[in-house]
């Protein structure tokens, strides 16, 4: 067993296919099947059936992939530290420029406490900060736009590492006219028999919201939602269904609404991250990177 076959049954689980995890690993369907067939071998356990040309994800994989997960998230970190340790201490930390992942219409995805606590920590350090979604924040890293990104889920494109900081718990807007409304909390077969928007500016939450639909059989009935106010008030006015952030933001946005939480049973999280280049030598992203996993514990410590 090494990382590799870990990091492919991760994005594989979280992808549904081994076609659909390729271009996020930069590796061709095949080498993954090779790869992830040594490791069932390995480890005398079935991982994944074929249900004609489909596959299909066994509990044993979901349940192995959520350990591996775990795995490199500290693999990753140990390697955040060892960065932290070798950068050049002679360098002054002055200046910083972050992307923040942003969806106004669905929630605020990155706690506030965040990065307000690492300004009022170091006052030294200039901070820049743009907001954009998810993917614009990984290409503002990529093409050095910026210093670094804290977005929804890792990333596997080469020549950039992950920290990963804090779950991002997903809840479900609906209007006050809704019946769920009147609960405390749902759950997936409550919310199964409604509309529900696609989360096309949640990268990722696709397939591990369909996914958690898929343990009672079911497939959430996604409709797509054109990214605007107007539309999407219209959508939760006809009873539809949106997954968003718990937070009040919202209420800011749409007329008569509640956010409700999912049973734990039904929890689908995706962790928050920090993204950095490889070779970017600014010594504000340790700082940063330590600042952050410190909030991030209390936040954890907040959401539980």
């Amino acid at each position: 067993m090494n990382l590799g076959q870990l990091l492919y049954l991760v994005e594989t689980v979280r992808q549904g296919s081994y076609s659909a995890a390729a271009p996020e690993l930069f590796v061709t369907p095949q080498t993954i099947s090779k790869s992830l067939s040594e490791l069932e071998a390995e480890l005398g356990i079935k991982l994944f059936e074929r249900n004609g040309k489909r596959l299909v994800i066994t509990d044993q994989a979901c349940l192995l992939a959520e350990k591996a997960e775990n795995v490199l998230a500290a693999v990753s970190d140990l390697e955040g530290l060892a960065y932290q340790l070798k950068s050049n201490r002679e360098l002054k930390a002055s200046h910083i420029a972050i992307a923040v992942a942003s969806t106004p219409l669905r929630g605020r995805l990155v706690s506030s406490d965040l990065l307000g606590l690492f300004k009022k920590r170091n006052p030294n350090i200039e901070v820049t900060i743009r907001e954009n979604g998810s993917e614009s924040c990984l290409n503002a890293v990529e093409q050095k736009l910026v210093d670094a990104a804290i977005t929804l889920g890792r990333t596997s494109r080469l020549g950039l590492k992950w920290t990963q900081i804090y779950p991002f718990k997903f809840s479900v807007t609906v209007s006050r006219n809704n019946p769920l409304a009147d609960r405390p909390i749902v759950d997936i077969l409550s919310i199964s028999n409604y509309q529900i928007a696609t989360p096309m500016d949640f990268r990722c939450a696709y397939r591990l919201i369909e996914r958690q639909f898929e343990v009672y059989g079911l497939k959430p009935r996604y409709t797509d939602i054109v990214p605007d106010k107007s539309a999407h008030q219209e959508f939760l006015n006809s009873n539809g269904i949106i997954f968003t952030a718990q937070n009040s933001c919202l209420e800011n946005v749409y007329n008569d609404i509640v956010t409700l939480p999912l049973i734990p049973e039904d929890r689908i999280t995706i962790p928050i991250c920090l993204i950095y280049r490889e070779d970017n030598s600014n010594p504000s992203i340790p700082i940063l990177q330590k600042d952050l996993l410190i909030t991030g514990k209390a936040i954890k410590y907040q959401l539980n």
